[in-house]
């Protein structure tokens, strides 16, 4: 069995988070999709998939890499939109999912932070070290530039 995250992005406005949808919903305990929205679903730049790498990074999960996560667990912020917490209830309240690692990253914190790091797997230390940034794509080629490009211009 693997690990996921679930995540939600937010965008501040006028001194109000505000949740953003940028992805169709998907039920997850009955995903029926065609081919075709399954991949626009998949290849949507906001989409984070499956990539314990990146899960490392953004808050300490699945952690045998040695990297330095931007935020430990910090829970959600008070002022979180009110979706966002509904579905933090929601999923918190769920006996089918664990949830020991809530938390969130800023943008300036994913632009701050160093993707041209080597890592090494403990599981796997015969492996020669790998550059983080190629190990977490299409997260720093896709997701970042276009969460950058949505606020790029908001002060």
């Amino acid at each position: 069995m693997g690990t996921d995250i679930t995540y939600t992005y937010e965008i501040r406005q006028h001194g109000v988070w505000e949740a953003v949808k940028f992805l169709p919903p998907l039920d997850i305990d009955h995903v029926e999709l065609e081919d075709a929205e399954w991949t626009a679903y998949t290849s949507h730049p906001a989409c984070i998939d499956r990539n314990y790498r990146l899960f490392s990074v953004l808050a300490g999960v699945r952690n045998s890499f040695g990297i330095q996560s931007i935020a430990s667990p910090r829970g959600l912020p008070v002022d979180a939109s009110a979706e966002s917490q509904k579905m933090t209830i929601n999923y918190t309240r769920n006996p089918n999912w664990d949830f020991p690692n809530l938390t969130w990253v800023s943008l300036r914190e994913l632009l701050d932070y160093d993707w041209d790091q080597w890592i090494t797997d403990s599981r796997h230390e015969h492996e020669p070290p790998r550059l983080l940034r190629e190990e977490v794509e299409p997260f720093t080629s896709k997701t970042l530039p276009y969460l950058q490009s949505l606020v790029s211009d908001r002060k």
